[in-house]
């Protein structure tokens, strides 16, 4: 891994962990209804060690 220090305004470094973002929302997190964070956590988690 290399620590990206780019200008402002430049979207490329984050577009990965954005990507994951979004597939993460999409595909499990607005499937459910989430009660608290442990909850969410465990999702996450869960969705993470299946993918």
């Amino acid at each position: 891994m290399q620590r990206s220090y780019s200008q402002k305004g430049y979207p490329y470094d984050n577009a990965c962990i954005e990507s994951f973002h979004s597939l993460i929302k999409r595909e499990w997190l607005n499937r459910v209804s989430i009660q608290d964070y442990y909850q969410s956590y465990s999702f996450v988690f869960e969705y993470i060690e299946t993918f």
